[in-house]
């Protein structure tokens, strides 16, 4: 009998929480040392340009793609970078995290096949979307927004990684029954992606309160705007419509979902969004996607 991921398991041997059923089915990957350095270092009071400078330049292939990124027009930076020691200043620490980790979370894939290309143009797609509507309703973190974007679906690329005949069963289900994932991974799999997804932000020690966001972002967003403080309640609800936009316009999927009246949603009212303003940040993410996320591949 499966229940929500707060209560239990019940197993043949013992009963166990969903987080031990999860652990023990898949392979929680750890985070590579260069990106465990970098982040440990933008908790440390001591840390400047300099030093962080020094540890990304030991990845030759890190340095050059977060330049390539830092000069996107997406960023609003008025002038061309051109050394890491600018892209760090100009762009800010937590914005240079979200790019090292937009980039090791692309190499979690261990294929690269279709499947796997528009997983990673979703996650692509719905941080920019995150970002967009984070600056318009002036939540005062729009990079921990990008960040929850880009990280709400790593679960569907571990379950991929884990079973990925049983989870290409979870994508036909979704496509010919007209089901969300959510409801499909809980049936094949036992739980879902983004209970999966709150174990990888666990393991890699980032925040709880990006880990509740990512938890969240299909089920409980709604409780979360009641029931939680203004930051973690407003995070989820914002994943939730980033997600929503990205559906809508066929980003990460075989096609766009026209039926999907964003305007008219849950988290659209929420965030006080009108209809005018969600075509607005539509438009704007269909303009940026196609540029943004070839910045991303190697």
């Amino acid at each position: 009998m499966i229940m929500d991921n707060h209560k239990l398991i019940m197993t043949q041997d013992k009963i166990a929480t969903v987080e031990d059923v999860i652990l023990s089915s898949c392979e929680i990957p750890s985070m590579p040392n260069v990106t465990q350095q970098i982040l440990m270092m933008m908790s440390d009071p001591d840390t400047n340009a300099e030093k962080l400078q020094k540890v990304i330049l030991t990845d030759q292939a890190l340095s050059t793609r977060i330049l390539k990124i830092a000069n996107s027009p997406f960023y609003g930076v008025p002038r061309t970078i051109r050394t890491l020691s600018t892209a760090i200043m100009i762009l800010g620490y937590k914005m240079i995290r979200n790019i090292v980790l937009a980039i090791v979370t692309k190499s979690i894939n261990r294929r690269a096949g279709l499947i796997e290309t528009m997983m990673w143009e979703h996650s692509i797609g719905v941080s920019n979307a995150s970002f967009l509507i984070a600056k318009e309703i002036q939540f005062p973190e729009s990079e921990e927004a990008f960040l929850a974007g880009l990280l709400h679906d790593i679960g569907k690329q571990i379950l991929n990684n884990y079973d990925p005949e049983r989870y290409m069963y979870v994508i036909e289900r979704t496509y010919n029954e007209d089901i969300s994932y959510y409801y499909a991974e809980k049936e094949i799999f036992g739980f879902s992606h983004p209970e999966v997804g709150a174990l990888v932000i666990r393991k890699w020690k980032l925040s709880e309160e990006l880990e509740s966001a990512i938890r969240y972002h299909h089920e409980g967003f709604k409780a979360t705007f009641k029931e939680y403080p203004y930051y973690l309640g407003k995070l989820s609800i914002i994943v939730n419509l980033a997600d929503l936009m990205c559906i809508k316009l066929g980003i990460g999927r075989r096609e766009p979902l026209d039926t999907i009246n964003i305007a008219n949603s849950e988290s659209a009212a929420l965030l006080k969004l009108s209809e005018n303003k969600v075509q607005i940040l539509s438009d704007k993410l269909q303009n940026y996607f196609e540029a943004e996320k070839e910045k991303f591949w190697y």
